[in-house]
């Protein structure tokens, strides 16, 4: 929910904190009244777009028509996140340039490309990429920089790994294939979206 802090600040939390006041998102001028809620009618989050961009093309991309945009604070960090009856959305493609690797064998720290990062230093919300549980965003443009990379993982089947990418495959859906390159990237943050203890479908609250 968002609520007005005694400084005058919209905070979004899970619930109002004393001495807060919870308002609607069409007080400030989101243009909508709804909520978006889980089976169990837990709070997924506000509505704060009724359309989802895909997060490889931005807002001036494609949109997936019936799909949501609520967001979802978590920690420090508020994601803008797609979602329609089924649960979170998912992109329909994920570029080969998605995750990338400084070692050669697609192991230690997530390297996510800049077309993924906010376009600001400092960001009100940030837009993940989800694939399979996990929800994987830059949390500042700041963090961007220029690094050598040695792997990169795409999301396929075994066979396409071997047959297309001449890849090493991992278990379920990973293809690591060695390239060395220098790529502008940032360290990726994650979140499993099943720790938010959300159970789909959901469902849509408002006037």
């Amino acid at each position: 929910m968002l609520c007005r802090t005694a400084t005058g600040l919209v905070a979004v939390r899970d619930a109002c904190k004393r001495g807060e006041t919870q308002i609607n998102p069409g007080a400030l001028g989101l243009g909508s009244t709804l909520l978006v809620r889980d089976v169990n009618d837990s709070l997924v989050g506000p509505v704060v777009d009724l359309r989802w961009p895909d997060p490889l093309w931005g807002q001036g991309g494609p949109v997936a028509l019936g799909a949501l945009t609520v967001l979802r604070k978590v920690g420090e960090i508020v994601l803008a996140l797609g979602v329609d009856g089924a649960g979170f959305r998912k992109p329909a493609y994920i570029d080969s340039g998605f995750l990338n690797f400084e070692s050669a064998d697609c192991s230690g720290p997530l390297l996510l490309s800049d077309r993924y990062a906010p376009q600001t230093d400092a960001p009100l919300w940030v837009l993940p990429v989800v694939h399979g549980s996990i929800a994987y965003y830059i949390s500042a443009r700041s963090f961007v920089s220029e690094r050598a990379v040695n792997s990169f993982v795409v999301f396929t089947d075994e066979f396409n790994c071997g047959a297309e990418w001449g890849g090493h495959f991992v278990p379920p859906d990973r293809c690591c294939i060695q390239k060395s390159t220098t790529l502008r990237v940032a360290a990726a943050a994650t979140l499993d979206l099943t720790t938010l203890g959300l159970v789909p479908p959901f469902h849509v609250e408002g006037p």
